[in-house]
């Protein structure tokens, strides 16, 4: 009698997984195609090939001129470590430039060079083009108020995630 009810406890257990992991999978599949999206270099229209999340910390501080790394931190919901990291490369590339704050010399303040404000505006103009291209697309398929819906979901999801 007990080997049955284990087995019961099991194939309830398997139906149910099943039965809710049909929506986790999709979720987990737009995840690793979005995730690996961010991460390919793109061309935004100056020639330069920049990932992602580089490019849009570079807007950050073409829009922020004077930003730290621990606002941007902050602001993008990252690791110090992370945005040093990505820092480092937009400067080495000669996107950014740092200064000392006046008064405080440890805390360095971030701006954009002029090539930087240049890669900034492509980077703009292409995520412009590239939203309204997907959202043209999605439209087809779905409603406006499907896509609302969407984003509100979106919205709640984010906030299921503990802050850094």
């Amino acid at each position: 009698m007990e080997r049955q009810s284990i087995q019961k406890d099991l194939e309830s257990l398997d139906f149910l997984y099943k039965t809710l992991n049909v929506r986790a999978e999709k979720l987990y599949d737009f995840v690793y195609y979005y995730n690996k999206y961010m991460q390919e270099a793109k061309d935004y229209g100056t020639g330069i090939f920049i990932s992602m999340p580089e490019v849009h910390i570079l807007t950050s501080i073409e829009h922020e001129p004077g930003v730290t790394i621990s606002q941007l931190s902050k602001k993008r919901n990252r690791t110090r470590s992370a945005i040093s990291q990505t820092v480092k490369s937009l400067e080495k590339a000669g996107y950014i430039y740092k200064a000392k704050r006046e008064k405080n010399n440890k805390e360095l303040l971030l701006y954009p060079t002029e090539q930087g404000k240049a890669l900034s505006r492509a980077h703009k103009l292409y995520d412009i083009a590239d939203i309204s291209s997907t959202t043209d697309a999605l439209l087809k398929k779905c409603t406006v108020e499907d896509l609302d819906t969407f984003y509100r979901v979106l919205e709640i999801y984010l906030e299921l995630f503990p802050k850094e």
